[in-house]
């Protein structure tokens, strides 16, 4: 089923507010390469509360936009959470600021081809937090990455030279 993003939106929140589980394909790459285009996502419905640092949230965005970002702050102000996000794949300056009625679910599972990972508990929750912490490390490998590949010299062949057996 294809759907603009506020009939999405309406679908999710109704789906979500209900208790149920909520699964899709994800398109867009801010969180690669954790979550890819193409990969599923389940979200199941969690309160504020529930939501921690290193969480993958579903929410929605002061543009009226759904959005999957990790957690990387989680602030109590005058009694109002507010979650700070960010994309893995976008710079910090990007990042929003999401305040408790905004937030639609957590992903707990993420599915890769014929893979499925539930990455809310266990091993795989703590190399998500893990993962977190190492953000800005990966960012920079990821922009050293792409500065090196911009300068390489791909366009040239080398020179070949072909020998005959015997």
């Amino acid at each position: 089923m294809k759907c603009q993003n506020s009939e999405f939106l309406k679908l999710s929140k109704d789906i979500l507010e209900k208790g149920f589980s909520l699964r899709f394909q994800v398109r867009g790459a801010s969180m690669y390469p954790f979550i890819k285009s193409g990969d599923t996502v389940e979200i199941e419905p969690k309160s504020i509360s529930k939501i921690n640092y290193a969480d993958i949230i579903l929410y929605s965005n002061y543009e009226g936009k759904i959005v999957i970002h990790r957690v990387v702050k989680k602030i109590k102000k005058n009694n109002e959470t507010i979650l700070t996000t960010e994309g893995d794949f976008l710079p910090p300056s990007l990042r929003e600021f999401v305040p408790s009625e905004k937030v639609l679910g957590k992903v707990v599972v993420i599915r890769k081809a014929n893979r499925m990972f539930r990455i809310d508990r266990g091993f795989l929750r703590l190399l998500n937090i893990v993962y977190t912490k190492l953000l800005p490390i990966i960012r920079w490998g990821h922009s050293f990455g792409a500065k090196l590949l911009k300068f390489t010299p791909s366009h040239r062949k080398l020179p070949v030279t072909l020998h005959r057996g015997g």
